[in-house]
């Protein structure tokens, strides 16, 4: 009998520790189920912000490309002028290039016929 009684407390024992050993596994199965929860929102997360980034760098490439067309747009258009003697002057601004004007004779006309006018007495 007292084998018996030994059996049984020892199955006891062994019983406990395997419920205690249940529990411990169950704990840190819900550990990895919060952890994979977690995972899981922090890759939703990554993959909304790298979608938005996405949609981000298309505008800016967007932007850039037109950005490039205007400066080529303003270079053509910049690059038809010349100042200076630099060159020819194209056919379309030709008249828009001021004429050589006659010389101006020295002084004010007027006060060169009283200067004529006063010597005269002389």
């Amino acid at each position: 009998m007292e084998d018996t009684a030994a059996v049984v407390e020892e199955t006891g024992t062994a019983a406990a520790e395997m419920a205690s050993a249940a529990e411990e596994i169950r704990q840190a199965m819900q550990a990895v189920s919060t952890v994979t929860e977690q995972n899981a929102a922090a890759a939703e997360e990554v993959s909304a912000a790298a979608e938005e980034i996405a949609t981000q760098l298309g505008e800016i490439t967007a932007s850039a490309k037109a950005l490039q067309e205007l400066a080529q747009t303003l270079q053509e258009l910049t690059g038809r002028f010349r100042l200076g003697a630099e060159g020819p002057v194209p056919d379309g601004l030709r008249s828009l290039t001021p004429s050589a004007a006659p010389p101006r004779p020295e002084g004010n006309g007027r006060l060169a016929r009283a200067g004529r006018s006063s010597l005269r007495g002389l």
